[in-house]
């Protein structure tokens, strides 16, 4: 039955079987898959409405079926680290993007958000891997790293020169992490303003230390990486 849904899906975003089969092993096909047709065409609903689909049909499809989603399953498919980064980025759109997410940026302006989503993809990616791999590697902290990936991941949107000064962009960003945050720790005490998005608080100045133009380009920095080296935890600085 999963296979069989999961095949299905991977057709409707345009997989290839390889791929397909892969969809819920390694969580970068269905992250990186969702990110780029939610940014391919600024300002054009088509690709977002594609991922949706391909959710609302999924789920469908698993009618009767959906403790395969559950974490204690998906771990038997693929490690923990894939097993949760899955099950968040699932979340992240079914819940979020493809809920409250679409229909405020239909609202409030696509194609800006769109944009960054489009040229900022390596920087987004960066952001969640970090986050992974931290997490991975201390997840008593895991509510630090979650609060470093929402800023991280709105930076591009708060610094895009598209943005309006009243627009949601930032906030879209923030909240879809604030929901692949806490599908893993759901007791985190995260919050993102509807204008600032995390930018307040403890992390009102963290575009300070973080983002920086040089000669025209764009540069964001990672935030720090906890790496396990002879058993014991090192930080490494972002870059």
């Amino acid at each position: 039955k999963f296979q069989g849904c999961q095949y299905n899906m991977g057709q409707t975003l345009g997989l290839n079987d390889t791929a397909s089969s892969q969809l819920f092993k390694d969580y970068t096909i269905m992250y990186n898959t969702f990110l780029y047709l939610f940014g391919r065409n600024p300002g054009q609903t088509a690709d977002m409405v594609t991922v949706c689909n391909s959710l609302e049909t999924f789920n469908l499809c698993m009618h009767g079926n959906r403790g395969c989603l559950d974490i204690s399953n998906l771990i038997k498919k693929t490690d923990i680290n894939n097993a949760y980064a899955v099950e968040a980025t699932y979340r992240q759109y079914s819940s979020f993007n493809c809920g409250p997410g679409i229909n405020t940026l239909e609202h409030e302006g696509l194609t800006c958000p769109q944009r960054v989503l489009n040229t900022k993809a390596n920087v987004l990616q960066g952001c969640v891997q970090t986050y992974i791999t931290n997490v991975a590697n201390d997840a008593t902290n895991g509510c630090k790293y979650g609060q470093d990936l929402m800023n991280c991941w709105s930076s591009p949107f708060q610094a895009a020169s598209c943005r309006q000064e009243s627009g949601i962009a930032t906030w879209w960003a923030c909240e879809q992490n604030k929901v692949f945050v806490k599908t893993t720790f759901p007791s985190c005490p995260l919050a993102c303003d509807e204008k600032f998005g995390p930018f307040f608080g403890a992390s009102a100045s963290w575009l300070d230390t973080n983002y920086k133009v040089v000669e025209g380009e764009e540069w964001f920095k990672m935030p720090d990486t906890v790496e396990k080296r002879d058993g014991k935890l090192v930080t490494v600085e972002g870059v």
